[in-house]
């Protein structure tokens, strides 16, 4: 039997849907594509809707023609989208976080999720040979090797067993290929194809043949080359190998301890004492040393080895346990150098041998190590040096002198001349210096082999004053391999001659010379020039100027040269005449071309503003041609030698701008406007600079103007657009280029067609925010154009036309037009044939077409304005499958298509209620229906769990219950982090046929977060006491009360809460501390309790005291001590005491009283306080409310 639905959940069974859409046919749901750059099959990729604890919620499959999905949001929360794709197929994202708020989500604000399809996956091993694992760390990569396809090239390493894995890797075929920097393979590269699927490689398609296996060999610490290490294994291994030598393995002799072994291959160790086997397969082998190099003992003799799937680095060195060295002595470095006999050999300046006639030594008894080598003659001198004794090197370098005796003679021997060699190397001077010995003139001096130049040194005052030098100035002296003897010097005189060469030599005469010495600054010789030549006998040596006097309005190369007196004969350098002189005037500067009248002598010079003198190449008739940036009253200018200067007026000035384009145009203008006379000039078209580039093209335009013109430049050109659109100038005083210029793109024409070709179609075209730019119709044959528009600009085109529906545009901006078409879908239960309202149909089709919509009361919902294609029909409703799950159905143009579905209820719903302890709606509280073990079920129950989340009703809805399944229905602990706990804990459901309606609400109880501290006193004293409440271990209380000042204080006990100061739940130590204004003269406050301790660890405290302090006794010797005054007044109180005496009987009566009420107050109240704490256990806020009503309980009545 159903239950009847109570009218607060009215609202739930109303709506199908999460309550988020804002009209009747609005869904809200997740949708979107799974986006591919290939085809791939739909049909295998599903999308699921997780909970954040992983609870599936629902799934869809996409649709086979584009790979669209949707799935229906029932209820808000955090959800995961997941691809559940066959394994190996890679997508991004994988997986999408959303939180559905009902407001700003994807799915809410309905917009499209995609997953794009990245590509399969391709696994394989590397494999030992003859095996079915590999080693890791081996890098794999995978290339496309199909040109018409994008190139593709990844790379990965193996995993612990030689299993590789590639992916995304899309349709194409592949070369994969295995390598490692020192293991060789039997097979390093395979192909495959992929198609439309994962690829498994073949497990012996990338097989390594061995590994690597390297050791040491040294003496004394030093590598040792040269040596031989054989590998030996057992007669039953079969071994694969490659690198190491075969040749000559049998003259390698077998020591004792690998007789039974045979021999594989051999390796020699290099310079650095390193051998290497590059590949030995697996297996067990014993390496052997052997060195051809004398009697020298190698330890280890022999070393056994294994080889795995990896590098072997032997640990184990082989050393050399424990020789004569030769030489020569040559002469030179030389081929031809010949032997030095009986020179002494030094080894750290200890004589130990000496030469033969052919050179040859010979060191006796070495030991490994490092020695300073020395030798020593007399007329060679050898540097030491640093050799290494070690049994791989037994045969030393010739040693070569470093210097040779050199020597000479100098004339006259007295005084002693300081004599200079001098040599150049590596372009630097390089000098050697010796005296010569005073009474015989010699020297002598050791110098390395080189070409060098000797002179004499002379001081500069022997040679400026006394004329003193030597002859030769200097000798060249050549080094070899021996001695050199004869380098003779003697004294020197010299003559000094030259040349005066004219353009016309009848006229080079009468010209006079002046000699100076450059070292006196002084004159010392006037020469006449005959017949262009001129000679001076008898000069000392040094170094004078000639100097021309009378060169007139000729032009010279120079009009002095420079000229050293070193030899006997000293010869000046020629002084040109190179032209005759002009002078000019000029405005600016500029550079002027000329042309000799009748002759063909012409040629050019460049003039700087003001006076310039220059040179023509002869005498005779000019013609200038000033050429510049600047324009001149004439165009020429003529002249004639022997005239005044030329001036040169620059009367306008160029003007020089640019444009730059981003592309090569033919029809280039520049439109210059005068804007005060309105003179337009329009130049082009201009042609690009030879200095272009593939990213830009440089016009260069130019023009003359008159100082303070002014312009206004506007360029043009079809298709260009160009910022700024104009630029003013003004003329200036001197030629210049314009520090602003034009820049243009190529605009962007925006153009297309309808097709099939239609007239009168609105295209619009908008930027990115909707704003109209431009709108036009189509032509007669159904084509648009606007333009043209900025590259960077980002337009949208959109067309429309009543009747049509036009799709685009495409890449080439054209319009495809349909005929309107649509798809009506009925969908029935199948049980009663009854229509199914709310039943989500989504069709899609094409790329990106989609449509989701809700059956209405008749079952029926309409898809219009369809164009003509292969439609995806999908239904949807929670609770119920359908038969068939989806459709594909061809829509032809302008037609309708009929589809039925039948629905068959396959799980149901329970519905309820959250509120607080108040009665309040709890909102967004996590409800989940968690399925319990049943026996009696096919289905497996106890692994079903479902969940909704409250509305701002506080009603809620889990769908999706299995039928006969049992359920717990309760508040989720885990999700709810704002509610403590729940009343009940589970509600018990069985579903049957039918949805089910809680009949009891779920009560959630929020945590208190603070503990109310309340304090119990029972006192006759209660108007003397004072409460304080402090935090442990501090002095400054919270909270200060005075019980005299409360308005309901009984006069025997009071229940006072201290709300005045929050005290958080966990709050930690705290003591309530008693005041009283009693006299401690007259009451034991010593033996009552004024402190309490307590620990705050929930959200209530009692705090209890009893003060009833007794009255302190009169003893007798303070009676005896009393005035006389006090007697009296003892006595008088004495008097009213026996007056009471005689009314005993009432007096008694009053006590008993007073006795049984407080007897009975003290039960009640210790009643309500034990209720109140079992009260406690189930709520704090249920103990707040219950504090005001104890308080007006204990008030005890006035006794009169």
């Amino acid at each position: 039997m159903k239950m009847p639905i109570p009218k607060f959940l009215f609202t739930v069974l109303c709506s199908a849907f999460l309550s988020f859409p804002s009209s009747a046919n609005d869904i809200v749901g997740c949708n979107g594509f799974i986006k591919s750059e290939i085809d791939i099959n739909f049909s295998k990729v599903e999308v699921k809707l997780m909970t954040k604890q992983g609870t599936l919620k629902d799934q869809t499959e996409c649709a086979p023609n584009n790979g669209y999905y949707f799935l229906p949001l029932y209820d808000k929360g955090e959800y995961v989208l997941k691809v559940a794709a066959p394994p190996g197929w890679t997508f991004e994202p994988s997986e999408f976080i959303l939180n559905a708020d009902g407001v700003t989500d994807h799915c809410s604000l309905n917009k499209d999720i995609n997953f794009e399809f990245k590509g399969f996956s391709i696994q394989g091993k590397v494999v030992g040979i003859g095996e079915q694992k590999g080693p890791p760390g081996i890098k794999v990569s995978l290339s496309s090797t199909d040109s018409k396809v994008r190139k593709t090239r990844l790379e990965t390493t193996t995993a612990e067993d030689g299993s590789f894995q590639f992916k995304p890797v899309l349709p194409n075929q592949y070369l994969i290929e295995a390598q490692h920097p020192k293991w060789r393979f039997h097979k390093s590269q395979t192909s495959v194809r992929v198609v439309s699927d994962n690829v498994q490689v073949p497990l012996d398609s990338l097989v390594i043949s061995g590994y690597d296996v390297v050791g040491m060999v040294t003496n004394d610490n030093e590598p040792l080359p040269n040596v031989h290490f054989v590998a030996f294994t057992p007669q039953s291994n079969k071994v694969v190998f490659h690198g190491c030598q075969t040749s000559n393995l049998s003259s390698f002799p077998a020591p004792v301890s690998v007789q039974d072994l045979k021999p594989v291959c051999y390796v020699t160790s290099d310079t650095e004492g390193r051998f290497l086997f590059p590949s030995l397969s697996p297996g067990q082998f014993t390496l052997v040393p052997f060195y051809q190099q004398g009697q020298i003992d190698i330890q280890p003799a022999s070393l056994s080895f294994n080889v795995a799937h990896d590098s072997v680095v032997l640990d184990t060195k082989f050393q050399i346990m424990g020789f004569s060295m030769s030489g020569r002595i040559l002469s030179s470095k030389e081929s031809s150098g010949s032997p030095v006999p009986n020179a002494v050999v030094l080894i750290d300046d200890r004589e130990v041998a000496h030469s033969s006639p052919d050179g040859q030594f010979v060191l006796e008894n070495m030991r490994t190590g490092t020695y300073r080598l020395g030798v020593r003659t007399d007329d060679m001198r050898f540097s030491d040096v640093e050799i290494k004794a070690s049994p791989t090197s037994t045969l030393l370098p010739p040693l070569h002198p470093t210097s040779y005796r050199v020597c000479g003679h100098v004339i006259p021997p007295s005084p002693a001349r300081l004599v200079v060699f001098t040599s150049s190397s590596n372009g630097e001077v390089v000098f050697e210096e010796t005296w010569t010995k005073e009474q015989t003139g010699e020297f002598c001096l050791f110098l390395s082999p080189g070409k060098y130049h000797a002179s004499i040194s002379v001081s500069d005052l022997d040679r400026t004053k006394a004329g003193l030098q030597f002859a030769p100035l200097k000798r060249e002296v050549i080094v070899r391999d021996s001695v050199v003897t004869g380098i003779n010097f003697s004294q020197l005189k010299a003559k000094l001659k030259g040349k005066v060469q004219c353009l016309d030599p009848a006229l080079c005469v009468n010209f006079v010379l002046h000699l100076r010495n450059i070292a006196t600054d002084q004159t010392m010789y006037d020469v006449v020039v005959k017949q262009g030549e001129y000679s001076v006998a008898n000069m000392l040596p040094g170094e004078y100027e000639v100097i021309l006097q009378n060169g007139g309005e000729w032009c010279w190369e120079q009009e002095s040269v420079r000229v050293t007196v070193d030899s006997l004969v000293a010869v000046a350098p020629p002084l040109k005449q190179t032209g005759v002189a002009v002078s000019f005037v000029s405005s600016h500067a500029t550079r002027v071309k000329y042309q000799m009248e009748s002759e063909s002598v012409a040629g050019e010079f460049n003039l700087s503003e003001g006076v310039t003198s220059t040179c023509v190449p002869r005498n005779g008739k000019y013609l200038f041609t000033p050429v510049s940036c600047h324009g001149y009253e004439q165009a020429q200018y003529k002249w004639q030698s022997g005239q005044g200067p030329v001036t040169l007026s620059a009367i306008t000035h160029q003007f020089t701008s640019k444009i730059i384009t981003d592309s090569k145009v033919d029809n280039l203008y520049i439109t210059i406007l005068n804007t005060q006379t309105r003179r337009v000039k329009k130049l082009g078209p201009l042609k690009p600079l030879s200095t272009a580039t593939a990213h830009y093209y440089e016009y260069v335009f130019d023009t003359q103007l008159s100082p303070h013109e002014p312009i206004l430049m506007t360029p043009s050109a079809p298709l260009l657009l160009f910022s700024p659109p104009t630029i003013s100038h003004s003329g200036h005083n001197d030629c210049q280029e314009s520090g602003e210029y034009f820049t243009a793109e190529t605009g962007k024409l925006i153009e297309g067609h309808v097709v099939p070709s239609l007239a009168h179609v609105l295209v619009r075209l908008t930027n990115e925010d909707g704003v109209l730019v431009e709108n036009g119709t189509t032509n007669s044959v159904g084509k648009y154009k606007f333009g043209p528009f900025r590259s960077e600009d980002q337009l949208i085109v959109s067309a429309e036309k009543e009747g049509y529906v036009l799709t685009g545009p495409d890449a080439q901006g054209n319009f495809r037009a349909h005929k309107l078409a649509e798809v009506i879908v009925e969908v029935k239960d199948k049980a009663d044939a009854r229509p199914l309202q709310g039943v989500l149909v989504s069709l899609s089709g094409g790329k990106s077409y989609r449509r989701n919509s809700l059956t209405g009361t008749d079952g029926k919902v309409s898809f219009l304005s369809l164009t003509p294609d292969q439609y995806y029909l999908r239904p949807m409703m929670k609770e119920y499958k359908f038969e068939p799950a989806s459709q594909m159905i061809n829509v032809s143009e302008a037609a309708t298509a009929q589809v039925q579905w039948q629905g068959v209820r396959i799980a149901y719903s329970v519905l309820g209620e959250v509120t607080s302890l108040s009665g309040e709606p709890e909102s967004g509280v996590t409800v989940e229906a968690v399925g319990q073990p049943n026996s009696n079920s096919d289905t497996a129950c106890d692994q079903l769990k479902e969940d909704a989340i409250t509305e701002p009703s506080g009603v809620f809805r889990i769908r999706g219950l299995k039928p006969q399944c049992n359920y717990h229905v309760r508040v989720s602990t885990e999700m709810n982090q704002h509610i403590e706990r729940a009343l009940p804990a589970v509600i018990p459901v069985q579903v049957k046929d039918g949805d089910v309606t809680l009949n009891k609400r779920l009560i959630a109880l929020r945590p208190i977060s603070k503990c109310q501290v309340n304090v119990y006193i029972e006192s006759k004293h209660l108007n003397t006491l004072t409460v304080k409440l402090y935090r442990s271990r501090t002095n400054e209380p919270l909270t200060v009360l005075k019980l005299k000042t409360l308005s309901h204080l009984n006069e025997e006990s009071a229940l006072i809460p201290l709300t005045q100061v929050p005290i958080p739940r966990e709050g930690g130590s705290y003591r309530v501390v008693l005041e009283t204004s009693l006299k401690r003269s007259m009451y034991d406050l010593a033996r009552v309790k004024l402190v309490e301790e307590f620990q705050v660890d929930g959200s209530f405290k009692l705090v209890e005291f009893e003060f009833n302090p007794a009255l302190i006794t009169v003893s007798e010797h303070v009676l005896n001590d009393m005035n006389n005054v006090l007697l009296c007044i003892i006595l008088a109180g004495l008097g009213l005491l026996t007056i009471g005496v005689n009314h005993y009987n009432k007096l008694g009566q009053y006590v008993e009283r007073v006795k049984t009420m407080v007897m009975n107050f003290n039960t009640n109240t210790r009643e309500k306080m034990t209720r109140r704490e079992r009260e406690e256990d189930e709520t704090g806020a249920v103990l707040m409310e219950a504090v005001p009503v104890l308080k007006r309980k204990i008030r005890a009545k006035k006794i009169m």
